[in-house]
């Protein structure tokens, strides 16, 4: 165990070196007190080269984030500073604000998200415009969020029945797009695990899991991941590396909740 770990953190796989310190976890009353100080010493340079490597993972996605869902956004849909547009900009700030805290671009995005909250309003509560304008971005856009969008329509429609004709004809057209995306996204997973891409289709599962609200879709692919041969290593990763998403993912499904529970990754 001591040369397999050794080789991992030679190799800057901190997660390979983890795994292997929480087998020799579980065997700790064997170790004598000179064995405990090597793996000691071990697992706090697993544990640092784990903390570099996710500020660096960190760092990365939120300049992804900036780019794909704040810049284009912006250089798309502001340039006349509507209103329904900009409350979509500050809610999309205000995530990257909570996901990415103390991110080298944290001031510029407070900044920007200062400035369209001028024309947003966002302690406002939401007219029908600026529903449909937030509905279309979740059940639209990507990723898919239908779980969302039915929630916004529902709090929505408990406060005011105004544009009830248009919403209800929303909801009718979610149904039909939230069943062509769920079957969309299993033929293209299915091809992926077909040409051996086994993380690539587990990926596309689990983000369509992420935002299904369709109950029976929804237990459907929850099944199916957890099917998935070497499902637990991959889950293990997400447990590690994307806790906040793993537990959208629980959020999302009761089944996979209790997958997660059962094999201590909740």
């Amino acid at each position: 165990s001591r040369i397999r770990i050794e080789e991992a953190l030679a190799k800057s796989d901190a997660d390979g070196a983890l795994k292997e310190l929480a087998w020799v976890g579980k065997h700790a009353d064997s170790l004598t007190p000179d064995w405990s100080s090597i793996f000691d010493r071990l697992e706090d340079q697993a544990n640092d080269m784990n903390k570099e490597t996710t500020s660096t993972v960190n760092v990365i996605g939120g300049e992804q984030y900036i780019e794909k869902r704040l810049d284009k956004f912006k250089g798309r849909y502001l340039q006349r500073n509507t209103r329904p547009e900009a409350r979509e900009f500050v809610r999309r700030a205000d995530k990257f604000l909570k996901q990415f805290a103390g991110h080298p671009e944290e001031e510029r995005v407070k900044r920007q998200r200062t400035r369209f909250a001028k024309y947003a309003k966002p302690e406002e509560p939401a007219t029908v415009e600026d529903l449909i304008c937030e509905i279309h971005f979740l059940a639209d856009g990507k990723p898919r969020d239908y779980i969302t969008a039915r929630r916004r329509i529902a709090e929505f429609q408990a406060r005011t029945d105004e544009g009830s004709d248009e919403i209800n004809a929303r909801l009718t057209e979610m149904d039909t797009q939230e069943k062509e995306y769920y079957e969309e996204q299993l033929d293209l997973a299915a091809g992926l695990w077909e040409r051996g891409e086994g993380s690539q289709s587990l990926s596309k599962l689990m983000m369509l899991l992420s935002g299904l609200s369709n109950s029976a879709y929804s237990d459907d692919v929850a099944r199916r991941i957890t099917e998935m041969d070497g499902v637990l290593n991959a889950l293990e990763g997400y447990h590690r590396e994307q806790s906040s998403f793993l537990k959208k993912c629980a959020n999302a499904n009761p089944n996979f909740a209790a997958f997660l529970k059962k094999n201590d990754l909740d």
